[in-house]
């Protein structure tokens, strides 16, 4: 069995509640459907198409410099995935590229961990 391992930034107790039922489908039988796929359009949930695929873009140009071998950006709001996106490879020695079920190893928490407390910080004006 495989897991699809997320980070989630700066969201709402109840929408992660929400996502989390859904990355669960995520929860596999090695090679069998991961169940992620976009559900809405941006514009329905007041993001910019053309500012998501500014994502895809930028860290694409981390993975051409060789900065970064990988990626995986999963996008939601009110617990519904506006942009999902891949590119990269997620075992260089193999070849392998990223997919939807992919999982990434995260060594150190700090840095996620205090950006989720910034971001909110932020929200609240401070």
């Amino acid at each position: 069995m495989r897991l699809v391992s997320t980070i989630t930034l700066s969201l709402p107790s109840l929408l992660v509640r929400r996502l989390t039922r859904k990355v669960m489908v995520g929860v596999v039988e090695e090679g069998g459907p991961v169940g992620l796929e976009v559900e809405v359009e941006p514009g329905q949930v007041g993001f910019d198409a053309a500012r998501l695929r500014r994502i895809d873009r930028h860290f694409a140009r981390y993975v051409e410099d060789g900065r970064l071998p990988g990626w995986l950006v999963l996008v939601s709001r009110r617990g519904r995935i506006v942009h999902l996106a891949a590119c990269g490879r997620r075992d260089l020695e193999a070849d392998l590229p990223v997919e939807l079920d992919t999982r990434f190893r995260v060594y150190s928490m700090t840095k996620p961990v205090t950006a989720v407390a910034a971001m909110q910080l932020y929200e609240e004006g401070a």
